[in-house]
C-alpha cells in the first residue's frame, strides 16, 4: 500500500493545518498536495501518493475507479500550485512561523539561524560544521578563512595547471593515434606499391617476350 505521511514534513509543519482548504487535500496521504498530479478524470493527488497507488497494481483511480496509468498524469496549472506555495508553515529546525511554503527552501538555505552549514572555507578543506548563527564566531578564529586570500589564488592556478595538462595529454593521445593511424597508411600503401611493383615488373616482362617475337621469325 501507499506511504502514509506524517504532519511533520521535511523541516516544516502546518501553522493551522485544520483551517486548510479541502480541496488542496490529497485524499491519499490527507495532506496538502505536493508536486500535484491531474488525471484523466480530473481528480488531483500528490505524485507521490498516486504513482505508489498505481505501482502497487491498483490501476483505477481511488475515487471515482476509471482505469489509470502514470503515463495518463498531467501537471497541476500554475494558480493551484500558487496556491499551495502560499499556506502558512513554521521551521521545525529554528522554529519560525508565518513562512510561505513557497518559500521554504530560500529560509532553510539562506536564513534559519539554527541551520547545519558548512565553512564559508570548506571548499579549502575547512572541517567546520554547526549551526548559521554559529558561523560568524568560527570564521573569527578560523584558519582557513584567514588565509583565504593567499590559498584561493594558488588554488586557482592549481586548477588551470591541471586543465592544462588534461588538455595537453589529450593531445599526446591523439597525436600517438594519428601517428598510428599515418603508420597503418603507409603500410598499406608500401603493400600497394610492392603489388604494383611486381604486376608492373610482369608487364615488362611480356613487352619484352613480345619485342622478341618478330626477330625469333626472322631467325627460323
Amino acid at each position: 500500500m501507499f506511504e502514509q505521511r506524517n504532519t511533520v514534513h521535511d523541516g516544516y509543519e502546518y501553522v493551522d493545518e485544520a483551517s486548510i482548504d479541502p480541496e488542496l487535500i490529497c485524499s491519499i496521504c490527507h495532506q496538502p498536495f505536493q508536486d500535484p498530479q491531474y488525471t484523466p478524470c480530473d481528480d488531483t493527488f500528490c505524485r507521490r501518493c498516486i504513482t505508489q497507488w498505481i505501482q502497487t497494481q491498483n490501476t483505477s483511480c481511488p475515487i471515482c475507479r476509471k482505469f489509470l496509468s502514470i503515463d495518463n498524469l498531467t501537471q497541476v496549472n500554475r494558480p493551484l500550485r500558487n496556491m499551495l506555495n502560499r499556506l502558512q508553515v513554521k521551521c521545525t529546525t529554528c522554529g519560525q512561523s508565518g513562512l510561505q511554503r513557497g518559500d521554504l527552501d530560500d529560509h532553510m538555505n539562506k536564513i534559519c539561524p539554527k541551520m547545519e552549514i558548512l565553512c564559508s572555507s570548506a571548499d579549502i578543506r575547512c572541517s567546520w560544521k554547526g549551526q548559521r548563527e554559529q558561523l560568524d564566531e568560527h570564521l573569527s578564529t578560523c584558519a582557513f578563512n584567514s588565509l583565504r586570500y593567499v590559498i584561493i589564488p594558488l588554488v586557482t592556478e592549481n586548477s588551470e595547471f591541471k586543465e592544462q595538462i588534461i588538455e595537453m595529454k589529450d593531445q599526446i593521445d591523439k597525436l600517438r593515434n594519428d601517428s598510428q593511424q599515418l603508420q597503418e597508411r603507409a603500410n598499406r600503401l608500401a603493400i600497394q606499391a610492392d603489388t604494383y611493383q611486381r604486376e608492373n615488373q610482369r608487364l615488362q616482362e611480356q613487352i619484352v617476350q613480345l619485342q622478341l617475337q618478330p626477330l625469333r621469325k626472322l631467325y627460323r
